[in-house]
């Protein structure tokens, strides 16, 4: 009788999902709960001190880089995250006359970044937690997306938001929070775009936010219902 060779192990079984390490796999866990720690920090009632700003700056710094970590897949890719860290992380300390330069980069590198990370989720064959709290991630990171567009325009045209009620220096903070009020079509109304550019990304992110969960709920599902039951040992 011949000896038949091993069968290959299945790209979803055992330990490794994809070929990825056990501690890669928790990286959006880890991820998940800086973004928790960025929410915590931004409510803090001194949000103007310098200190906590200078915490939110290395917030966000650990959080682009935990996500290269925990989703690229190629140097290139860890590549040029890393470029567009430093680039904004040099544009920021240089001072406010670089704030569009960094926010601008701001706005390359979330894009950057939710790309990986959909490509990543995307790519799962199963439904883990992994897949589960990557794509928690990429609709948090929509919201600092538009948070920094929105800066990025106020920066532009200091009218073309009315009911911000913090100092220059803090304006980030209104518009994080207009920012997933939008995000989420709850539209308080307390902030209010009032120029055509303002208006016209806030539509955008409303219904971005909306097609980005269907879209997501749909693949999941599918992933899920696609996923051979396996029996109880």
């Amino acid at each position: 009788m011949p000896i038949q060779p091993p069968a290959s192990p299945s790209p979803d079984s055992g330990p490794n999902v994809h070929g990825r390490e056990p501690l890669r796999e928790l990286g959006y866990l880890v991820l998940l709960a800086l973004l928790a720690a960025l929410f915590v920090l931004t409510a803090l009632p001194f949000a103007e001190e310098a200190w906590l700003r200078t915490t939110l700056r290395i917030v966000y710094a650990t959080i682009l880089v935990t996500t290269l970590v925990a989703a690229a897949r190629s140097r290139v890719g860890v590549g040029v995250g890393l470029s567009l860290v430093a680039l904004f992380g040099a544009a920021t300390l240089a001072g406010p006359a670089f704030a569009l330069a960094a926010n601008g980069l701001a706005v390359a590198f979330f894009l950057f970044f939710i790309a990986v990370l959909l490509k990543d989720v995307f790519s799962h064959r199963r439904v883990t937690v992994s897949t589960v709290s990557g794509a928690i991630c990429a609709y948090v990171f929509l919201g600092l997306l538009w948070t920094f567009v929105y800066e990025l325009i106020a920066g532009l045209d200091e009218s073309a938001f009315h009911g911000l009620t913090h100092a220059r220096s803090a304006i980030r903070d209104d518009l994080f929070y207009f920012s997933f009020v939008t995000l989420t079509t709850v539209g308080y109304g307390d902030i209010v775009p009032v120029t055509d550019p303002a208006r016209v990304m806030a539509i955008l992110e409303a219904m971005v936010g909306q097609l980005f969960l269907v879209v997501l709920l749909a693949r999941i599902v599918s992933v899920w219902a696609a996923t051979p039951d396996v029996a109880p040992e």
